[in-house]
């Protein structure tokens, strides 16, 4: 069986993560921004809309979508509940362990909302075998399947939701000392300024979340 190469950050891509990093956290409409890794190590930006309820999955290297998760906030009884309307990864994105992230990153974002409790609704697809693997995923996730909530079937409800810390919690974390060294080294810089290895510093230390 042919092995699949695990891709190394070099300069040029770290140069595009950071750049594409700057651009989403300048961007007004993103309340929470994360790194993560699939299972091949390619990396991957997460960003959250407080406004709208959408997290967005994109490549951080090329910012080519690869999926989004639509969640709703209501309050009743002064309690916020949230529901989770559709979770998607693009075909060639899915079984790379990249669900798992999004899924800890959404209830991180809505607990620090003040959501007590997330609801989400079994997905019947015609192939039995892939609604039972989704439920499966759903109860290892610690959701528990209900037929009571709100008089709605097949609805999967977890109420104990925990803060899951980035493993990646700035850029620097993701990135290799080699490579921090060669953007922030001045033989390393075309223009050797000041300024530059400011720059490529001060983005390096940048705080995610």
């Amino acid at each position: 069986m042919k092995q699949t190469q695990t891709p190394q950050l070099d300069r040029v891509g770290a140069k595009k993560l950071i750049r594409n990093i700057h651009k989403i956290k300048n961007n007004p409409n993103y309340d929470g921004v994360r790194l993560i890794k699939d299972k091949n190590k390619n990396i991957y930006v997460l960003t959250y809309s407080e406004h709208s309820g959408l997290i967005l999955i994109y490549d951080a290297l090329t910012l080519e979508y690869c999926g989004r998760v639509i969640t709703k906030v209501t309050e009743e009884d002064n309690k916020k509940q949230a529901e989770i309307i559709q979770i998607r990864l693009v075909d060639e994105k899915q079984n790379k362990k990249i669900g798992t992230q999004v899924m800890q990153f959404a209830e991180h974002m809505l607990k620090s909302q003040g959501v007590e409790e997330i609801s989400l609704l079994a997905s019947k697809s015609r192939a039995s075998t892939k609604t039972s693997i989704l439920e499966h995923w759903y109860k290892k996730l610690g959701y528990e399947q209900t037929t009571h909530f709100k008089h709605i079937p097949d609805t999967f409800v977890k109420s104990t939701l925990k803060y899951t810390p980035a493993k990646y919690d700035t850029v620097k974390s993701i990135v290799p000392c080699r490579v921090q060294n060669q953007l922030t080294g001045k033989r390393f810089l075309l223009k050797p300024t000041k300024r530059a290895d400011s720059y490529y510093n001060r983005m390096l230390e940048q705080t995610l979340d």
